[in-house]
């Protein structure tokens, strides 16, 4: 709160029959001078957008990012955060689609700061800044110091730089494995990471006479698994990332890196990358420290000051990460790790597992010992309380017991009383010999009823769980199926499968087709009314396709005046997305129903047909 003090000459400034123009003007200045010296700041609004440049990490970093600008900044600031496929910035299609999209989602909105995190998002700024962000300041973070180093990046920029000690981490390896002998280097083949693995070849050429270097880069997943199952046990390996693998996508980065893990010992050049995932760990430069430097030079720059006259910051401040829980597994004890380690996800001690539990055993005792005297002091307090535990026993058990006589009168109301009925018609079976048209009725009669019987149970058990399939395979469950169906319902099912050899599919493809075939058949059992039914599995050698066709002559639909796909088609289609299929329904009135499964095989296990 400002003070001014104002003289005056009342006579003049102010007249008889109210203000002068000098009194007013007087008054006004008054206002302003009392007035709040930051309201007017505080009801402007900061507009802050984070670009990252790998999507999967540093989430906690960005979160701990936004509440320190919160708290120390005056301002209140709206932040949004867009990720980016840093990988895939090189891609000038991708790379163009990023641009038309941040162009469209940020029109007429400008950033009072835009903030790249990591090298990838920051040359996407600096590419492109003049397009999407005319005139805001840009302020990068989390970039190695290496990559910047003495480039000029024009106006309107500042930054905070880092360093991951990749000399450290690589000495520290070799220091904590003394009998390793070869290093093993995984990386993905892209301009992004070439510039980290140029660094570690530099670091491990002086342990070039005692370590032997092996670089894995951009190899399929396949190739990459056997090539570390034939290292040597005395390998250590140096994980920077793993290579995008559209073969075989469903082992994704984590579960790459935690079965490498397990068999060899393996250390990070970031270690937020592969911490918590199999990682030993790696230097990694003190995050709160860029954090707080980050924060402040983001106050300036929104404060109004020019980025040109903010020296780029480097933080020097480092610390080694490591996973405890790997820690164990190599038996490395945290004494040999440097001064000031952090050691992540550590497992709990005694004490801290079971300290609070003795704590509440220790103040139970002490009610205990209270509420003894009370129970002595009050005895038809305590006796009131047993009853009421006693009445608590007794609905328990009374409510089990209702429970279980429910379950047990379903039991017998329904299947129990028709195999009964079925019994006691058997036993009036005695009919003399020469009523044998009677005879053959009653039979025929029973005959069908047993039939219904076990064609429901039997019909119940494989909706419930499909033992051929997981025995056998798909295409003798899916016989099995037609099979049993036709029996129980007259129905002309013909079942076929071509292509060549059996496949030995994933078991959730094999059940999400199996699911598929079973939903299928069942509508066609309700609704259709047909006579005839096609059941057809085929495997495309040539386009590696697998595809389950279901054809009936039924009386079909019209698929245009459905306003939405039943339950049973969306439970399909749910099925087969979830495999990365697509589900084909084709059918129109008194022409039949045609429903097709079909996906993209990944990698196919192939064997002889009756094998």
């Amino acid at each position: 709160m400002r003070t001014v003090l104002v003289a005056c000459n009342s006579s003049a400034w102010f007249g008889i029959r109210g203000f002068s123009a000098h009194g007013w003007l007087v008054l006004v200045l008054v206002f302003l001078a009392l007035s709040p010296a930051s309201a007017a700041e505080t009801a402007i609004r900061k507009n802050v957008l984070i670009l990252k440049s790998f999507p999967d990490r540093d989430i906690k970093t960005v979160d701990s990012l936004q509440s320190e600008m919160r708290a120390r900044i005056r301002w209140p600031i709206d932040f949004d955060v867009e990720n980016l496929e840093g990988q895939r910035l090189s891609d000038g299609t991708y790379e163009k689609s990023v641009v038309e999209s941040l162009r469209h989602t940020y029109a007429g909105q400008k950033p009072d700061l835009v903030m790249p995190q990591g090298y990838p998002a920051l040359q996407f700024v600096l590419n492109h800044r003049d397009e999407l962000f005319p005139g805001s300041a840009i302020l990068f973070w989390d970039i190695d110091v290496r990559r910047i180093g003495g480039r000029k990046l024009g106006p309107g920029v500042a930054g905070v730089t880092v360093t991951w000690d990749i000399r450290r981490t690589i000495d520290l390896a070799l220091h904590l494995h003394p009998n390793s002998n070869t290093v093993a280097v995984i990386t993905e083949n892209s301009e992004f990471y070439m510039f980290w693995l140029a660094l570690v070849h530099a670091e491990l050429l002086r342990h070039q006479d005692g370590v032997r270097e092996i670089d894995l880069v951009g190899l399929p997943t396949s190739q990459l698994l056997e090539r570390l199952a034939a290292l040597p046990l005395e390998t250590v390996v140096l994980f920077e990332e793993f290579p995008q693998d559209s073969i075989q996508p469903t082992m994704g980065v984590n579960e790459l890196l935690a079965w490498v893990g397990q068999r060899l010992p393996t250390y990070c050049v970031v270690p937020l990358a592969c911490l918590n995932h199999g990682g030993i760990g790696g230097f990694d430069p003190n995050v709160a420290d860029e954090i707080s430097i980050t924060t402040e030079l983001a106050g300036r720059l929104l404060s109004g000051e020019r980025p040109e006259s903010i020296p780029v910051v480097n933080v020097t401040s480092q610390q080694f990460r490591a996973d405890w829980r790997q820690l164990r597994r190599w038996n490395i004890p945290e004494s040999a790790l440097p001064p000031g380690s952090v050691v992540l996800f550590r497992e709990p001690d005694l004490w801290e597992r079971y300290g609070r539990y003795l704590i509440l055993g220790i103040v139970a005792l002490v009610l205990q010992s209270v509420l003894i005297v009370a129970l002595v002091v009050g005895a038809k307090r305590r006796q009131r309380l047993v009853l009421h535990l006693k009445d608590l026993g007794r609905r328990l058990i009374d409510a089990q017991e209702e429970e279980r006589r429910r379950i047990a009168r379903e039991l017998h109301d329904d299947l129990n009383q028709r195999v009964i009925l079925l019994r006691s018609h058997i036993e009036r079976l005695d009919i003399p010999d020469n009523d044998h048209v009677s005879s053959s009725s009653q039979v025929a009669e029973l005959s069908q009823e047993a039939r219904e019987i076990s064609t429901g149970i039997s019909h119940l058990s494989h909706q419930l769980h499909s033992s051929a399939l997981e025995i056998l395979g798909l295409e003798p469950a899916l016989q099995g199926l037609t099979r049993d169906l036709a029996l129980a319902y007259n129905l002309n099912i013909h079942f076929t499968n071509e292509g060549g050899p059996s496949i030995v599919l994933p078991g959730e493809v094999a059940l999400c087709l199996f699911r598929v075939a079973q939903e299928a058949l069942s509508n066609v059992v309700k609704h259709s009314g047909a006579s005839f039914v096609e059941v057809h599995l085929n495997l495309s050698d040539q386009t590696k396709a697998i595809r389950l066709t279901i054809r009936d002559n039924g009386k079909g639909f019209d698929t245009a005046k459905l306003k939405g796909d039943s339950l049973g088609i969306i439970s399909m289609r749910e099925r087969l997305r979830l495999v990365d299929g697509e589900l084909l329904v084709n059918s129109s009135p008194d022409r039949g129903t045609k429903v097709v499964a079909q996906m993209r095989i990944k990698e196919p296990s192939v064997v002889a047909a009756h094998a």
